[in-house]
């Protein structure tokens, strides 16, 4: 081969490296949205095998008909996050953008069921026996934290559906709505034996705004700066957990409301 080959191949290469650069930046990021997605499946998996998937192996109290329906709508909704974002990753946003539809729909549904079963939450846990006035600080804790997330989850939700033609903001909202609704599952699997001791619902908490902050490092190591939508929407989800649960709560307000629902 000429010399004058051999630098043309040279000159080439770099040419040829810069064109891959952009997709295997793009199968990174791709793999941490996946990863997320598949983690928050998890914890649901792991939070709820005991009172729904499970529950013939265990002694657990019975459960109404419209929790149990509730427990397959949010298994249904982590199940098609996870597949929304293996489809994006193997570059398959044809068959992602025809599921996107399926996805507002177990939207809505979530959203129903779910209000539906925090409204029922004193009634049902007093039907199993608890002291209502005994248990009503706990209990007005778990329902606010319940109704902040609901809220987060349907801001994100309705904004990730007005920006899909926006990829970076749509799956961040997409993300945040999903970290929204993991908690209760969080909440159960701290009440396995080896947190005894530990408050299940603050372990639940940190942990929710741990998932938060994964975010904004991800966006730290992959774009150098947080995204405009995960600054804003963590800041609002956080902002609202933690107004909910330790002021809104803990108020008077508050918990004549939870105790009116027993």
């Amino acid at each position: 081969m000429s010399e004058s080959a051999v630098a043309a191949t040279r000159e080439i290469k770099p040419a040829t490296d810069s064109v891959r650069h952009p997709a295997t930046h793009q199968r990174a990021r791709g793999r941490f949205y996946v990863a997320m997605a598949g983690g928050l499946l998890l914890i649901v998996l792991l939070g709820f095998t005991r009172t729904l998937y499970l529950r013939a192996f265990f002694n657990v109290p019975e459960i109404p008909v419209s929790v149990f329906v509730h427990g397959i709508v949010l298994t249904a909704w982590f199940v098609t996050f996870f597949l929304q974002t293996a489809l994006v990753a193997v570059r398959r946003t044809d068959i992602h953008r025809r599921l996107g539809w399926v996805a507002g729909g177990l939207g809505v549904a979530v959203l129903a069921s779910s209000t539906a079963v925090t409204l029922n939450f004193a009634p049902r846990r007093v039907a199993l026996g608890a002291n209502l006035e005994a248990s009503l600080a706990r209990m007005s804790v778990i329902v606010w934290a319940d109704f902040a997330a609901l809220l987060a989850f349907t801001i994100f939700l309705s904004t990730a559906i007005a920006l899909r033609r926006h990829p970076e903001s749509h799956k961040r909202l997409m993300l945040l709505s999903s970290i929204s609704l993991v908690h209760p599952a969080l909440a159960r699997i701290f009440l396995w034996s080896g947190f005894a001791g530990l408050d299940n619902i603050v372990l639940a908490l940190v942990s929710t705004l741990l998932l938060v902050f994964a975010l904004g490092r991800y966006d730290l190591v992959s774009r150098k700066r947080v995204h405009p939508v995960t600054l804003l929407g963590g800041s609002f989800f956080m902002g609202a957990m933690l107004v909910s649960i330790f002021l809104i709560a803990t108020s008077e307000a508050g918990r004549s409301f939870v105790r009116g629902l027993g």
